[in-house]
């Protein structure tokens, strides 16, 4: 990852190690003895991802809200202009109890409504009903700025696309590539839109190598080099880098054991922070000292035990975006350690930022 490399040469990049899953801190002879909680079948997909992205134990499909909807409803209720998108299709990270996903193709525009011309007024004059349940009234009305919103939306792109504001070439063969192109065009028209918090949310999956390692893990790498490296481009291009923070996240890692092909279901993972307003160029958190199978934090055939969870660099980001209440929001805050197991606001972020 060359692009990357350069990146945090120039401080302009950072990693997080050591973080997963944890509903508080685990070692390995706590986990053998049944002293400490986790979630159940947290080494499946669906189970991990839900918690990556809620920090709840949840699935995918039974996760209420994500940490990216609720850092946009916490800053909301500030008066900030706040709004979440996804470029991945329908996703719990971006999902608030009061703040609406905006769903955007990877390789189109705002999904809109076929035939808004002739069907919007109908459906403002059967959204506006009044109902005998709250239900039905709540859903007109959410029908109604579904609609309304993402017409509105997909107007602004058609109109910056005739003016090609956006320097961003997106590879052809990138899906990541792409949706990271359909954000810098979102923040392009950060004007326009009035926008003073966004929260947006990609995704590029295959990294479930139990076969295919070598050639597999450098593709999907190189991908994600190639995407942050224009993404990064354009964001200064734009004058906008300081102001945004991109991090990765993942269900979770993989084991250190092979399995003859590939490795399995893992547990702790290294991931990275971008950002023109942070202390780039370190590594936050212990780094594990030993990878030999057998040794402190192995549960099992290389499965490494984490140690930090993943507030651990969500936190700093919330208080970064304009978040206050982080232990509201963080609802497993209070068992872990602040000044161990939580990087420093001040420590992630330059001073100046705020």
């Amino acid at each position: 990852m060359e692009h990357l490399h350069q990146l945090y040469k120039d401080k302009e990049a950072a990693f997080v190690s050591n973080v997963g899953t944890l509903l508080e801190p685990t070692t390995l002879e706590q986990l053998k003895d049944g002293a400490v909680k986790r979630c159940p079948s947290q080494f499946s997909h669906s189970h991990a991802a839900g918690f990556s992205m809620t920090l709840q134990c949840h699935s995918a499909a039974n996760a209420g809200h994500g940490i990216g909807g609720l850092m946009a409803d916490d800053v909301a209720k500030k008066n900030f202009k706040s709004e979440s998108f996804s470029m991945a299709g329908t996703s719990k990270w971006s999902t608030g109890k009061d703040t609406h996903i905006q769903i955007l193709s990877g390789r189109g525009a705002a999904v809109r409504l076929a035939e808004y011309d002739e069907w919007h007024h109908a459906i403002a004059n059967f959204s506006s009903q009044k109902h005998e349940n709250v239900y039905s009234d709540n859903y007109g009305q959410e029908l109604h700025l579904a609609v309304e919103s993402s017409e509105e939306l997909g107007k602004l792109l058609d109109g910056l696309e005739s003016e090609s504001l956006v320097k961003y070439k997106a590879s052809l063969t990138s899906m990541l590539s792409h949706q990271l192109y359909q954000v810098s065009r979102l923040i392009a028209l950060r004007g326009p839109r009035k926008a003073e918090r966004d929260f947006f949310f990609v995704s590029r999956g295959g990294w479930d190598m139990h076969s295919g390692l070598v050639d597999g893990l450098q593709d999907a790498l190189g991908e994600v080099d190639e995407a942050i490296a224009g993404f990064v481009g354009e964001l200064k291009a734009q004058g906008i880098f300081d102001s945004v923070v991109l991090t990765t996240s993942s269900d979770f890692g993989r084991t250190l054991s092979f399995n003859g092909q590939g490795t399995d279901h893992g547990w702790s993972g290294n991931h990275i922070v971008v950002g023109g307003g942070i202390n780039g160029g370190q590594i936050y958190n212990d780094f594990l000292k030993s990878y030999k199978l057998g040794g402190a934090y192995d549960a099992g055939r290389g499965r490494v035990i984490p140690e930090y969870p993943w507030e651990s660099m969500y936190v700093p980001i919330a208080q970064w975006v304009g978040v206050d209440d982080v232990e509201g929001m963080f609802q497993n805050l209070g068992k872990f350690n602040r000044s161990h197991h939580i990087i420093r606001h001040d420590a992630l972020f330059k001073s100046e930022q705020q």
